[in-house]
């Protein structure tokens, strides 16, 4: 899977900067190769993304003020990617696809688990530091292996703790209903645990639109019903080069709302001498993705 962190990165700064940064974020967007982009920008050359990025300021403008102010989140600390400097309003902003996502650490999904073991950890941070050496060693065979062993071992690690038909342990539902509303981070999380009203909590959602700059888009999982696990598995892979990946699929009894989860590597591994091994062999920053929708 691409990594689309750089890409989403550039939005951010064409969002907040003057003209002039605005104007290198769309060159260095530019760039960017199509497969590493997010799926609605692949097909957009420089000037149409000018376009987009003129469009998208408009929309924020037009939305919260002319004379507004926007600041980025730095690495995402404030769990979300833009606030308005004069009301402090936290905004949330999706590059396409699913409704909602976040980029999960393993703390974060072991404490959604409540599983105070140090499994989650061992399974997918010891299997990648073993997957450098056999890549190095020219053994590719070995590393497909050991993908295919860290999905099996992590399948049966999540068996311990959900049951499909039955509801999701309440740490894990309360986990869902939180990135569905934009709040990602684990620590803002665990602070509203409880909490019978998570919308004062949460950012305002705009989704990527090619013909109005952003739109807003919220679909949130109602509080009172139950998140159910509807499938936990190993699902087909995305490429023949590829292994069965861990996915869960959590469902609300009501909304029918979906969330799913599953474990990714999302960065490449570079060695002192420049050798750089690449992402898709799981060697770098293992993390869980969650993706909300409606199907």
């Amino acid at each position: 899977m691409p990594n689309f962190d750089l890409f989403e990165r550039l939005i951010r700064k064409a969002m907040t900067e003057m003209r002039g940064g605005q104007l290198v974020a769309t060159d260095r967007m530019a760039r960017i190769s199509k497969s590493e982009r997010p799926t609605l920008f692949r097909e957009l050359d420089h000037a149409a993304l000018s376009d987009w990025v003129s469009r998208a300021r408009r929309f924020l403008r037009l939305a919260y003020g002319d004379d507004v102010d926007f600041v980025s989140s730095p690495d995402n600390r404030w769990g979300a990617d833009l606030q308005v400097l004069q009301t402090k309003q936290m905004i949330e902003l999706k590059s396409g696809g699913p409704v909602t996502d976040a980029n999960a650490g393993l703390s974060s999904v072991a404490w959604a688990l409540e599983d105070s073991s140090n499994a989650l950890r061992s399974i997918m941070s010891d299997s990648m530091r073993h997957r450098r050496q056999l890549y190095l060693d020219g053994d590719i065979r070995g590393v497909l292996q050991s993908k295919r062993e860290t999905m099996e071992l992590l399948l049966a690690h999540f068996r311990r703790y959900v049951t499909i038909g039955m509801p999701a342990p309440r740490r894990l539902q309360h986990y869902v209903r939180c990135v569905a509303m934009g709040i990602t981070t684990k620590k803002e999380i665990k602070k509203l645990e409880g909490h019978n009203d998570l919308l004062d909590n949460a950012p305002q959602i705009l989704h990527a639109d090619l013909d109005r700059g952003w739109r807003h888009e919220e679909h949130a999982v109602d509080q009172k019903e139950s998140i159910v696990v509807d499938r936990l598995d190993l699902s087909d892979p995305s490429s023949e080069s590829d292994v069965p990946r861990l996915t869960l699929i959590l469902r609300g009894s009501l909304s029918g709302r979906m969330a799913k989860l599953y474990p990714h590597y999302k960065n490449s591994y570079k060695l002192k001498n420049g050798v750089k091994i690449p992402a898709k062999w799981w060697v770098q920053t293992a993390c869980f993705h969650v993706w909300i929708g409606t199907d």
